[in-house]
């Protein structure tokens, strides 16, 4: 729990954790619910979400503009790793999509909105989304929302994704996340050697298709033998319910 709570502290550093240096995402996700659980009971939750994402995002470029006078750049790299404004971007959609916002469901769900979300999405995926770095990932957060509102609720959605092996990848995708990259060490140390003997397009195919193999049956094991039992508890003590059990 301490190590995952504070995974993203040597990126605002410099540094890395070597194979769990994806776990920064979950430090910053753990740190954020430290406070988010006190911030979503307020009665002017919305003006909350305003005036924070606002600050944030205000002391981001003043921490950048410092870096940039005196070369000290940690502070900007404490409010670029953290992103707590791309997840109060997340929590303001949210608020407005339970509020039934007719504007923000309009925009939303318009044909020209989904086709950017989608291609942000789609550029983002071959590292190509670049607009301006000091805002890039509060764009994509915003995009975010608009695929989220419209893959989960809008019956005329651009792409549907109401498919069975979809679902069921969605619910192991945690696993799928936390061990991938173990799965692909692990590919390298015990089958590099004997692979780089194949053929070019064999050994791709091996590499890739092994890979994606291994970390969704280790997912799905995970998930069946191991996180189901705490989903089952959360289920149990939850207000709100969800569907991942």
């Amino acid at each position: 729990m301490q190590r995952s709570i504070t995974a993203n502290i040597p990126y605002i550093r410099g540094h890395t954790l070597r194979l769990v240096g994806h776990y920064w995402s979950l430090g910053v996700e753990e740190q954020f619910y430290l406070f988010w659980p006190w911030v979503a009971r307020q009665e002017k939750l919305e003006r909350i979400l305003e005036v924070f994402i606002i600050l944030f995002f205000g002391l981001k470029i003043a921490s950048r503009a410092y870096g940039a006078y005196s070369g000290h750049n940690t502070p900007y790299a404490a409010f670029y790793v953290t992103r707590f404004d791309c997840m109060a971007i997340g929590g303001m959609g949210a608020v407005w999509f339970h509020r039934n916002s007719t504007a923000f469901w309009k925009i939303c769900t318009s044909l020209a909105a989904q086709i950017i979300a989608w291609g942000a999405l789609i550029a983002l995926t071959f590292n190509e989304f670049h607009i301006l770095s000091i805002i890039d990932h509060e764009i994509l957060s915003a995009l975010t929302v608009v695929l989220i509102v419209n893959v989960s609720s809008n019956p005329r959605t651009l792409v549907n994704l109401e498919w069975s092996v979809l679902n069921y990848l969605g619910k192991v995708s945690y696993g799928t996340y936390v061990i991938h990259p173990l799965v692909i060490f692990g590919m390298q140390r015990w089958c590099g050697v004997w692979m780089s003997h194949l053929a070019p397009a064999l050994r791709y195919v091996l590499i890739y298709g092994g890979v994606m193999a291994l970390t969704i049956g280790l997912a799905a094991s995970s998930y069946q033998f191991y996180e189901k039992r705490f989903l089952y508890l959360k289920e149990r003590f939850s207000t709100v319910k969800s569907s991942s059990a």
